[in-house]
């Protein structure tokens, strides 16, 4: 039985709006330290109005809360990683307690106090407290399952936990928040909180000290060689520096996996943050091809970016290493600026592969858009073109892309040959050797001249092989940039207010005077439009294609934003209510065409609007809408049921099971306001029938979208 906490380490809901701030105070994640939220009103909320509170509380600090659940055999190593976080401890009087993870070290975990100390716990001892509910119910079987078997005193506390792995080790930990900065936040903000340059100070010291040490034992080596004195201690000194070099490197190694795996993923989070931001009228005229090539640049941008910049900068620093070496040795200042007039040359070569490296990866991309978009409408292909010129552009495409290829080999050759150590050994060698005919030379300074040539050579190697990977990484980023920049577009938005329990009253949304474009100079697609809907109320909207019954449907859910006009969820605007909010209340079904079916679970696809792992309850309720919109029958032939892999990689299903779907799908959002956008299209009159029934029955208010 876990020990009771102080009370001062506890948070209970009233005073949470209180301890976020606080905790994101302590690990300075605001610019504004007088940022303060609305109390939480409800003293024992339900999960689904903590929940909202929260990830609203979160928006209006500028941050993010992710509720996560924790897998019971490892929830030990990841406590030590959640930090910070806010844990919901089990409590048997039902009274909700709740601890502040400012940080972790070691094997504890610092918590704040009430009044803002902090206070070390063992992380076995948080752990106790988060299983106790689970284990407890256990733990009478298993004594008695010891009692029976005669297992020594000694032993017994190690085989109850490990029958508590075997029984629970499936078993998730719920009441879990991580506390983190936005995708949108200042990149460099987030690699200061990642303490990114303190370990980029740490690669490069270990860096240098390898590389002193390398040169050092040349030193030591040379001097021998060239005086001709064998002296067993040097060789003892020579070998011990060498095996010292191992260590550092292997150090330095594992220092920058850990550092480009971390850049990656805040990279990687940033740009998928940026596509969720784009609007819908930005990707509409882009096909399957445009997407694959981005999901494929930034792989390209993830794997590469980051590791050859940082080799690229170690390579410079090894290359004015050598040239202070050189400097020192017989060639003197003339043979450093020997070596920084090599680099001259490798800076044009690389602007040269940058051009032709740029045109080759456009056309590279063309090809890639254009292979996919050719496969996705094969079918189309064969019944529509004709044979004869089917193959016309794609020879064009090939041809060109030979041609840009030619042209890029023939620099990364000479690159490659000649820019590396191939084209400086030859020279700087040659130069050494008139200064060492034309003078007297102490071989002393003989010495460091080899070895300075030696550290350039390989420090030149490396140099050009990052330039070329990270000039790569550049052009990678240049297309990426504008998923970049769109992730920040919601900090411009202002953060919704929080309101626990919207009000009753009709109507649920009014819309007065709405007008819309697409463009500034585009048709006016909306003009003066009005409209109010009210509770228990069912409309049915019509009109001719293009006559702008999805813009409408847009602007209602909030998808849109109108030019002019007022719009009005229970008499707030967008923007006292924010986006996540409004779409909580007013959930729209879009269009067949701009509608999908990911290949995942039956259940996934339709609780996906909901939360995620689904309840018992969740897939009771999901199951049930089935039956009544006649998926009963798809079910009972699905193997796995709800659980049966459905889309493009698995169970295949028709027009009319897609749109039963996509309805399923909003009616389980349990929202206010229903909108379906010719969701009924695709289906025969029975079907048609049984299925606008469901909605009726089970739809608070509808606005229902159809043909003449």
């Amino acid at each position: 039985m876990a020990k009771p906490l102080s009370s001062n380490f506890l948070w209970t809901p009233n005073n949470l709006h209180e301890a976020i701030p606080l905790l994101a105070n302590n690990v300075d994640y605001l610019s504004d330290k007088n940022k303060t939220l609305i109390p939480l009103l409800e003293q024992q909320p339900i999960s689904e109005i903590l929940t909202n509170w929260l990830d609203t509380a979160a928006t209006q600090l500028g941050l993010e809360l992710h509720e996560v659940e924790l897998a019971y055999s490892d929830l030990e190593a990841i406590l030590a990683q959640s930090s910070p976080a806010i844990l919901e401890l089990p409590n048997s009087n039902q009274t909700r307690n709740f601890l502040l993870l400012s940080n972790s070290n070691g094997n504890h975990l610092t918590v704040l106090g009430k009044d803002g100390s902090q206070h070390k716990l063992g992380i076995t001892e948080v752990r106790n407290f988060l299983v106790s509910s689970i284990e407890e119910p256990l733990k009478p079987n298993i004594d008695k399952i010891i009692k029976k078997s005669n297992i020594n005193t000694d032993r017994q506390d190690t085989v109850t936990q490990a029958l508590l792995d075997q029984q629970l080790s499936t078993a998730k930990i719920q009441g879990c928040w991580l506390l983190r900065l936005p995708p949108s936040e200042n990149f460099f903000t987030q690699l200061r909180h990642a303490n990114f340059s303190k370990r980029l100070a740490w690669i490069i010291a270990t860096s240098l000290l390898a590389q002193i040490l390398m040169l050092l034992s040349w030193i030591v080596i040379g001097k021998q060689v060239f005086q001709g004195n064998v002296d067993i201690i040097n060789f003892q000194l020579w070998g011990l520096l060498l095996i010292t070099i191992i260590p550092l490197q292997l150090i330095n190694l594992q220092l920058k996996n850990r550092l480009s795996l971390d850049f990656g993923g805040l990279l990687r989070n940033r740009l998928l943050s940026g596509i969720l931001q784009l609007k819908p009228e930005e990707i509409r005229h882009k096909g399957s091809g445009y997407f694959l090539g981005h999901v494929m640049d930034i792989e390209l941008l993830e794997a590469m970016g980051f590791s050859m910049a940082f080799m690229a900068l170690i390579a410079i620093l090894e290359t004015l290493i050598a040239a202070i070496i050189l400097s020192l040795g017989a060639g003197g200042l003339l043979h450093s600026f020997l070596l920084l007039l090599w680099l001259g040359f490798i800076g044009f070569l690389s602007w040269i592969y940058y051009q032709r490296l740029h045109d080759w990866l456009a056309h590279y991309s063309l090809m890639t858009r254009d292979l996919v978009e050719r496969m996705v409408g094969h079918r189309s292909r064969i019944i529509q073109e004709k044979p004869e010129n089917r193959h016309d552009e794609e020879d064009l495409l090939l041809s060109r892309y030979a041609h840009l290829s030619i042209k890029l080999d023939n620099i990364e050759a000479l690159m490659q040959g000649v820019a590396g150590r191939r084209g400086w050994l030859p020279i700087s060698l040659l130069w050494l050797l008139t200064v060492f005919l034309s003078t007297t030379t102490d071989m002393s300074l003989l010495i460091v001249s080899i070895g300075g040539i030696l550290l350039a050579a390989v420090a030149l190697d490396h140099l050009t092989q990052s330039v070329r990977r990270f000039l790569e990484a550049m052009i990678t980023w240049q297309q990426l940039r504008p998923l970049y920049t769109a992730a920040s577009r919601e900090r411009n938005e202002q953060p919704p207010k929080f309101i626990s329990r919207l009000p009753i009253q009709n109507p649920i949304l009014q819309a007065e005077g709405l007008h819309f474009s697409y463009s500034k100079k585009g048709k006016t697609i909306l003009k003066n439009n009005d409209l109010t809907i009210e509770q228990g109320k069912h409309l049915l909207l019509n009109g001719e294609s293009g006559s702008g019954k999805s813009t409408l449907a847009a602007l209602l859910a909030g998808l849109q934003i109108p030019e002019k006009g007022r719009l009005h969820l229970y008499g707030l605007t967008l923007e006292e209510l924010g986006e996540n909010a409004w779409r909580k209340k007013v959930v729209i079904a879009p269009q067949f065409n701009e509608n999908y079916v990911l290949t995942e679970t039956f259940a996934f696809n339709l609780l996906m609007g909901r939360r995620w792992p689904p309840t018992n309850e969740d897939l009771a309720k999901a199951e049930t809408i089935c039956k009544e919109l006649k998926l009963g029958e798809l079910l009972e032939t699905m193997p796995a049921g709800l659980q049966q892999m459905v889309g493009e990689g698995g169970w295949r299903l028709s027009h009319g099971e897609r749109s039963r779907l996509f309805i399923a799908r909003t009616l389980l959002q349990k929202a206010d306001l229903i909108i379906l956008d010719e969701s009924f299209a695709t289906l025969d009159p029975e079907t048609l029938k049984i299925s606008l029934s469901c909605v009726l029955r089970r739809s608070n208010a509808l606005l229902l979208i159809a043909h003449p």
